[in-house]
C-alpha cells in the first residue's frame, strides 16, 4: 500500500492543485528522470552533470543514488568562472555531459566551445512536453530569505511553511467569500503538500463554512482523506513486527523542551535517560557516533564517510531480521537502500517526514527501524505551518513557536504507531553555544512491557548500538552496561576556511564555542573542558547559570573541590592535531594564532567590572533586563559584590535571570526609591535602555556599562559575555585568502 499514491490520485481527481501546476510537473518530472537515469544505469554509461546551484546537486544526486547510475556532478556557483572551470576537467571521459540548471544556456555554450555536446535536460524534458520556468524540484518558490536569511550550511530549503504564511495574510484580508475560499483552496493544497493534516482539520471547517461552490472539492476530497487516514491508521497500529520509530529531533537540547508538552508527557510515560550526552554536538558527527560509535578525535572517524552494511547498530538490526530505513530531508551519507526513497528538502516539514514513516510502514511486511528526522522546527530557520506575523520579529520568538507546533505533531504522529512498535524520540544537539547545553539531548523510550522510569547514569551516544541490542534481544534495559561515571566530549577547532577567512579579514570578536576545539568530560554533578588553546572550563552543573550562560574565552574554574578538579585533569586526553589527519583543519592553525597573539594583551573586564561595583552600596542597584547578559554579569562578579544588586527589571518576572533568586520586577511595578543605579546588561539595547530609565525616574544615576569598560581601555563589540574587541594587529598572521574562493 503506497499511501503517497493514494494521497495523490485524491489531490488529482479534485483538481486541489489548479493554483500550483507545478505539482503535477514536479511528479512527471521526477518520473521522466528516474527512467533517464535508470537508462544510464542499464548501458553502464556514465554522465557528468554540471549546475550553478547546489540545491540542484541534493536533488539530481539523491535519485542517481536511488538508480545506482554513475554520475559526477560538480557546481560552479560563480557564472564568471563556467568556462575557466570547464576547460579544467576532461570531460571526454565521460559518455554524457549535461547542465542539470535551469539556467543551462551558458554551459552548454562552453562546453560546445571544446568540442563537446551538452545537452540540457531541461530541454530534454520539454521534447516530452514538460515545460518548467523554475528548478524541476519545486512547487513554489516564496523567497523565504526576504523573511529571514537564517539556515546553517545554505542548504535548499524551499520555504512550504513561508508561501502558506503569505496565502494565510492573503485570507485574512480578502473583502469578499469568494476571494476568501480561493486562498482557502491554495492554504488546503499546501497543507495536504506538506501532510500536515492536524491543520488541514482545522482549515477545511472554514471552507464549510464558507458555503461557496469553489469549496465543494475540498469538502469531498478531504471526506477520501479521512478515510485513507482511517486506512493508515488501521494498517500500521495492527502491524505485529515489533517495529523501532525513531524520532530524531534536530537541535531540541534536553534543557530546551519547556515548550514540548508532549515530550515531557513521553519522558514520564517512558525510560527518561536524564544525563544522555553527544559526543560532538552537531547532527553528522552523532550520526557516526550513533551508528558506527566513533569519535572525531579518534582516527577510525575519518574512514566513514557514509553509513552502509558496515555499520555496527546496523548490521545488529539487520542480524535481528529488521530493515532500515531513513526518512530525512538533510542526512545525505546513508547508503541508498536505506533511504525510503522519497526525496525531501533540507527545509521540509516534520509531518512531511513522518508522512514519509507511515508509508514506509504501511508498505512493508518486515520488522522496520524507521528515523525520522525533523529539521526545519527545532533546528533554524524554525519554519512550521502556523507561522504568525510576530515569528518574524526574531528567530527567538519564532524557536519557540515552532518547537510548540513540532510538539504538537509528534503527538498526532504517535497516535498512529501500534503498541508492539518500540518508540524513541531523541535528540542530537541543543542550540545554545553552551557546551553543557550544547551537549544535553533527550533519549526517552516507550516500549510496552517496558516500565517507566529515570535513568540518572551518564548514558553516551557511543553506546547506542549496545541500546539497541539491549532493546531487541532482553527486552528491558540494563542501566549498569550502558551506563558510567562519566561521558567524553570534544570537538574539533573550526575548519570551515570559508569561516575562518571570514572571521579574520573583518576582525571578528573570538569565542570558545564554536572556534576553538575542546576535549572534556561531564559527570552527574560537573562538567570540565580542555581546550586546544590552554584554556580551562570546570562548571558544578546544577548551577542553572552553566546550562545557559555561555563559557567565557578567559579561564572559568569552580575551584571549589579542588579533587575534582585533580580527578578530571589525570583522565586521559588524545592528540588534538587533527590536521596531521585530515587535510581540512590545515586553517585552523591561524584562528589559533589569533588568540595567541591576543593571549599577549592584559584582560581585564572581570576585574574592572568588580570595580565599578565595590563603589556601590549593598542592595543599591538594579540590573535592566533579566537575559543572558545579567546572568553573564552577575557571575563574573565576586561574592561581596553580588550583594550591591537590589532587583532586576524585566518585561517578564519568569526570565532567564529569575534562576538567580534575585527579585524580579517589571517597569510598571518597580519601587525605583529603593535603588541608586541602574546599569542596563544588554549591549545591543543599552542605548534604547538608558533612555528608557532616564525617562522613567531621573534621580537614579544610569550607568552605561559599556562604556565604563571602554573608558579603562576595554572595548566590547559584542555582548558582556564576549570577551573584548581584539586588536587589530591580532589578525596579522598571514593567512592564505588567494586560497580561499
Amino acid at each position: 500500500m503506497d499511501i503517497n499514491e493514494r494521497l495523490n490520485k485524491i489531490i488529482m481527481k479534485y483538481n486541489l492543485d489548479t493554483c500550483y501546476p507545478q505539482y503535477r510537473k514536479r511528479l512527471r518530472a521526477e518520473q521522466f528522470l528516474r527512467n533517464w537515469m535508470q537508462g544510464l544505469t542499464d548501458g553502464q554509461e556514465t554522465a557528468l552533470c554540471i549546475t550553478l546551484k547546489q540545491d540542484d546537486i541534493d536533488y539530481f544526486s539523491f535519485l542517481s543514488r536511488q538508480m545506482g547510475s554513475r554520475i559526477t556532478y560538480v557546481c560552479i556557483p560563480n557564472p564568471q568562472n563556467i568556462e575557466k572551470k570547464i576547460v579544467e576537467m576532461d570531460l571526454k571521459k565521460y559518455n554524457h555531459v549535461y547542465a542539470i540548471s535551469i539556467q543551462h544556456g551558458y554551459i552548454v555554450y562552453c562546453c560546445s566551445k571544446m568540442g563537446v555536446q551538452c545537452k540540457s535536460i531541461y530541454m530534454e524534458m520539454e521534447k516530452e512536453g514538460i515545460f518548467f520556468d523554475q528548478e524541476c524540484y519545486k512547487v513554489c518558490n516564496p523567497g523565504y530569505e526576504m523573511f529571514t536569511g537564517e539556515f546553517s550550511g545554505g542548504r535548499y530549503c524551499e520555504g512550504t511553511q513561508v508561501e502558506f504564511f503569505v496565502q494565510k495574510q492573503y485570507m485574512q484580508q480578502a473583502g469578499t467569500k469568494s476571494e476568501k475560499i480561493f486562498f482557502l483552496r491554495k492554504m488546503f493544497f499546501l497543507l495536504l503538500y506538506m501532510k500536515d493534516f492536524l491543520n488541514a482539520e482545522k482549515y477545511i471547517k472554514q471552507i464549510c463554512c464558507t458555503d461557496q461552490e469553489d469549496g465543494k472539492n475540498c469538502m469531498l476530497a478531504w471526506e477520501e482523506i479521512c478515510e485513507l487516514l482511517s486506512m493508515v491508521k488501521q494498517r500500521v497500529s495492527s502491524r505485529t513486527q515489533q517495529d523501532i520509530i525513531m524520532v530524531w529531533m534536530d537541535a531540541v537540547g534536553r534543557d530546551e523542551c519547556d515548550d514540548m508538552p508532549c515530550l515531557q508527557t513521553f519522558r514520564e510515560n517512558g525510560v527518561d535517560f536524564e544525563n544522555a550526552f553527544t559526543v560532538m554536538p552537531y547532527t553528522n558527527p552523532t550520526l557516526m557516533s550513533i551508528f558506527h560509535g566513533t569519535r572525531v578525535l579518534e582516527e577510525r572517524y575519518y574512514q566513514h564517510d557514509s553509513i552502509s552494511q558496515d555499520s555496527r547498530m546496523i548490521a545488529i538490526l539487520e542480524e535481528k531480521g529488521y530493515r532500515v530505513k531513513i526518512a530525512s530531508g538533510y542526512m545525505r551519507i546513508f547508503a541508498p537502500e536505506f533511504e525510503t526513497g522519497i526525496y525531501h528538502e533540507s527545509g521540509a516539514s516534520c509531518t512531511e517526514i513522518f508522512w514519509d514513516i507511515l508509508n514506509v510502514l504501511a508498505r512493508e511486511k518486515e520488522p522496520l527501524f524507521v528515523l525520522g528526522h525533523t529539521l526545519a522546527e527545532g533546528h533554524s530557520p524554525h519554519f512550521y505551518t502556523e507561522m504568525v506575523n510576530s515569528d518574524f520579529m526574531g528567530s527567538k520568538e519564532r524557536q519557540h513557536s515552532a518547537r510548540k507546533a513540532l510538539d504538537k505533531q509528534i503527538e498526532y504522529f504517535i497516535d498512529f504507531i501500534g503498541d508492539n512498535a518500540v518508540r524513541i524520540l531523541m535528540s542530537d544537539h541543543g542550540l545554545k553555544p553552551n557546551v553543557l547545553t550544547r551537549s544535553h539531548v533527550n533519549l526517552a523510550i516507550q516500549k510496552k512491557g517496558l516500565m517507566p522510569r529515570k535513568i540518572s547514569g551518564i548514558f553516551s551516544y557511543i553506546n547506542f548500538s549496545e541500546l539497541m541490542v539491549q532493546l531487541m534481544k532482553k527486552g528491558f534495559i540494563n542501566e549498569e552496561r550502558l551506563t558510567a561515571d562519566y561521558a567524553k566530549l570534544e570537538d574539533p577547532d573550526l575548519y570551515n576556511k570559508k569561516r575562518i577567512a571570514e572571521i579574520i579579514a573583518n576582525k571578528e570578536t573570538l569565542s570558545l564555542f564554536p572556534d576553538f576545539g575542546y576535549q572534556g568530560y561531564v559527570t552527574k554533578d560537573w562538567i570540565y573542558l580542555k581546550y586546544n588553546i590552554g584554556k580551562e572550563v570546570l562548571a558544578y552543573r546544577n548551577n542553572p547559570m552553566n546550562k545557559i550562560v555561555y563559557f567565557s574565552i578567559e579561564d572559568e574554574i569552580d575551584r571549589t573541590d579542588p579533587d575534582m578538579l585533580a580527578y578530571f585533569r589525570g583522565l586521559p586526553f588524545e592528540n588534538t592535531c587533527l590536521g596531521e589527519l585530515d587535510e581540512k583543519y590545515k586553517y585552523s592553525k591561524y584562528l589559533i594564532q589569533v588568540f595567541e597573539n591576543y593571549r599577549g594583551y592584559a584582560h581585564r573586564k572581570a576585574d574592572a567590572i568588580n570595580h565599578l561595583f565595590s563603589g556601590f552600596e549593598k542592595a543599591s542597584v538594579a540590573i535592566r533586563m533579566g537575559g543572558e547578559h545579567t546572568l553573564a554579569l552577575y557571575r563574573m562578579l565576586s561574592s561581596g559584590n553580588r550583594e550591591k544588586i537590589h532587583c532586576i527589571i524585566d518585561r517578564d518576572v519568569n526570565c532567564l535571570a529569575s534562576v538567580l533568586g534575585i527579585p524580579v520586577y517589571t517597569l510598571e511595578h518597580m519601587d525605583y526609591s529603593k535603588v541608586k543605579y541602574v546599569i542596563p546588561s544588554s549591549y545591543e539595547y543599552r542605548e534604547a535602555l538608558i533612555k528608557e530609565m532616564e525617562s522613567i525616574c531621573q534621580v537614579i544615576k544610569v550607568i552605561d556599562l559599556y562604556q565604563y569598560l571602554a573608558e579603562q581601555g576595554i572595548h566590547m563589540d559584542r555582548a558582556i559575555y564576549k570577551c573584548e574587541r581584539i586588536p587589530d594587529e591580532c589578525y596579522d598572521v598571514g593567512f592564505p585568502f588567494e586560497e580561499i574562493e
